[in-house]
């Protein structure tokens, strides 16, 4: 990734006619699809970063800033903030592409929380993705941090890491919080409801096809008991979604343990019920009671 070191926003702007001559092209790069025509380099001579910003980006679409510079990216990110824009970052990590999957069509988003306290960093979520779980790169798409400020942490082209037996055809958006415990920031969900419409208008996604890890994982377990025929009762997705607290969750959850199991006591149906009851085991209050709280189910 190119190093964004020349760019800042302070008291005394910095024009594009004072980058470098490596830089300009990587900041260009990052940008074509999202202006209006293809900038002229010696036009911007003498022409402030924010007000080519400013005439070129088309809404909603992202600004993308690579780099390593974390200082002059983030200066960057709050002058873009302040008029409105969507802005991605670049995770800055190395990405083992060789063995990712590619996503095929993409028509749905899955929304997560890291579930490890607020503002969890990049360098955290990697080391629990890519090093504890021994996966490619970080699971999710993209991170939105307590800020507001959204981290393209795993390119879309590639299957996300993100709900077991899943993943095929989604974009992963993670919530860097636990919302179990904590409420999203309002910053955190407008910056959700603007990546969302920019998912949805770049891939086509309709506005429904956008739900919580929780409600796929439901969705697999009732497909499960409705294929194995043996007369259990399918969970509510509605019952999970409304409650208020994680152990009421937690309460409903072994409810409906108790149940399965009963039916492993009393049925010849092992393997179906098993699966079923390892697929329950396993269902974890994600992206968290709160989300459903401060947010319209889409």
């Amino acid at each position: 990734m190119a190093e964004v070191r020349h760019i800042s926003i302070s008291s005394k702007h910095k024009s594009f006619s004072s980058l470098d001559k490596r830089i300009l092209p990587s900041l260009k790069a990052g940008l074509d699809h999202i202006i209006k025509q293809e900038p002229d380099e010696e036009a911007l001579k003498g022409v402030l970063l924010e007000e080519w910003l400013e005439s070129h980006i088309i809404l909603p679409q992202p600004v993308i800033f690579q780099g390593k510079t974390t200082d002059s990216i983030e200066k960057i990110v709050y002058h873009v903030k302040r008029q409105g824009k969507l802005v991605f970052l670049e995770a800055d990590y190395p990405i083992n592409y060789s063995g990712m999957e590619e996503n095929g069509i993409i028509d749905q988003i899955a929304v997560h929380h890291t579930g490890n306290g607020n503002n969890l960093s990049v360098p955290s979520i990697l080391s629990i993705h890519a090093a504890y779980n021994q996966w490619d790169a970080i699971g999710y798409h993209y991170i939105i941090n307590k800020d507001g400020v959204i981290i393209r942490a795993r390119p879309e082209k590639y299957e996300g890491a993100h709900i077991t037996g899943q993943n095929n055809g989604k974009i992963a958006i993670a919530f860097s919080t636990n919302q179990n415990n904590e409420q999203p920031s309002e910053e955190m969900l407008k910056s959700y409801l603007a990546l969302k419409d920019f998912l949805d208008k770049k891939f086509g996604i309709m506005p429904e096809k956008a739900y919580g890890h929780i409600q796929y994982s439901l969705r697999r377990i009732n497909h499960e008991i409705e294929r194995s025929g043996i007369g259990l009762e399918p969970l509510c997705e509605e019952e999970f979604l409304s409650v208020k607290k994680v152990h009421d969750f937690s309460y409903l959850k072994k409810k409906h343990l108790a149940e399965i199991e009963r039916k492993q006591n009393l049925s010849c149906h092992s393997e179906s019920l098993g699966k079923i009851h390892h697929l329950a085991k396993n269902l974890r209050a994600c992206p968290g009671v709160m989300f459903y709280q401060h947010l319209e189910r889409s």
